[in-house]
């Protein structure tokens, strides 16, 4: 494990090896409370028309606005 979290730190860069480690140990201690469900489920409601977000419907529009985007 320590290999990984080394390989880790150094992809992200900015991150010791101790600090990899005590996130993914918080990561571990929420997930365990999430499991054990000392966290309420959230409550979706069903979306408005035209979606969360406005979607239009323009299935290329929205293709090239994201292909944009990932390219900036």
């Amino acid at each position: 494990m320590g290999h990984r979290r080394e390989n880790v730190a150094r992809v992200i860069g900015g991150k010791t090896i101790e600090e990899v480690k005590l996130h993914y140990e918080n990561l571990v201690k929420d997930l365990k409370m999430i499991e054990e469900g000392h966290f309420p489920t959230a409550k979706y409601t069903k979306a408005t028309e035209g979606g969360c977000n406005n979607f239009n419907g323009n299935v290329e529009e929205q293709r090239i606005k994201m292909e944009n985007l990932i390219l900036q």
